[in-house]
């Protein structure tokens, strides 16, 4: 067993001996991430879908991402969109020429993660601009 820990400072380590973070879900279909956040990202986006998730910890183990991969029939990988990233990628379509590559869903970014937390927060209704002369202008007295 192993953690991944971090900190807000972007400092990550593995206590133990890296392994990859395995979500079971629908036997057919998989979706692959590179790191834990990106896939929390994605998560965040499609709260619906039910595809089983590998997390790779570390593009180190794209090979035996790959060979885990076998059983399924849908395949799609969420790699960074760096050097590293786009080589394992490449590795994995190159075994699994039908499985998709998701990158181009964060086109511009570096990954998943990096799309999310660029796109702009919702506010709440209490600090919306002017929210208090609104309010004032509703009273009745």
């Amino acid at each position: 067993m192993a953690w991944e820990i971090r900190t807000a400072a972007q400092w990550k380590h593995c206590l133990g001996q890296k392994g990859m973070s395995i979500f079971k879900g629908e036997s057919n279909r998989l979706v692959l991430f590179e790191g834990m956040m990106d896939y929390l990202s994605w998560a965040t986006k499609n709260p619906q879908d039910k595809s089983s998730v590998f997390v790779l910890n570390s593009i180190a183990l794209i090979d035996y991402a790959i060979k885990a991969a076998v059983d399924f029939k849908d395949k799609t990988c969420f790699f960074d969109n760096d050097e590293p990233g786009r080589k394992a990628a490449a590795s994995f379509l190159a075994v699994y020429p039908d499985a998709a590559n998701g990158a181009s869903a964060y086109q511009g970014y570096e990954d998943y993660n990096a799309m999310l937390m660029d796109e702009p927060q919702p506010r709440m209704p209490w600090e919306e601009e002017g929210v208090f002369q609104k309010v004032l202008n509703t009273y009745k007295r």
